[in-house]
């Protein structure tokens, strides 16, 4: 019966960000930046001033102590190029 009501929550779900996602489209307009990429930093963070050289990026820190394994923040582009991505690609 649990099964049943993952199922039917997950479908008012999907149906919910459907239509928000039609809503906002229409009242915001096709200039929102709906495409975002997010790169979790494990283990390590590159240099502050590389991250923000890129077009699009924003760095958000956890003010976590490094180690093995840690997710210690990530990095956010908005409306990500092939370039931007590279150029994130290049800082891990």
């Amino acid at each position: 019966m649990t099964v049943v009501w993952v199922m039917v929550a997950g479908g008012i779900g999907s149906g919910a960000r459907y239509l928000v996602g039609q809503w906002a489209s229409q009242a915001i307009g096709a200039s929102f930046p709906y495409g975002t990429l997010l790169v979790n930093l494990i283990g390590s963070v590159p240099r502050t001033e590389d991250v923000l050289a890129i077009p699009g990026a924003h760095l958000h820190l956890y003010g976590k102590e490094p180690r093995p394994g840690r997710k210690l923040g990530h990095i956010t582009l908005v409306e990500p190029t092939q370039a931007s991505e590279d150029a994130v690609r290049a800082l891990l």
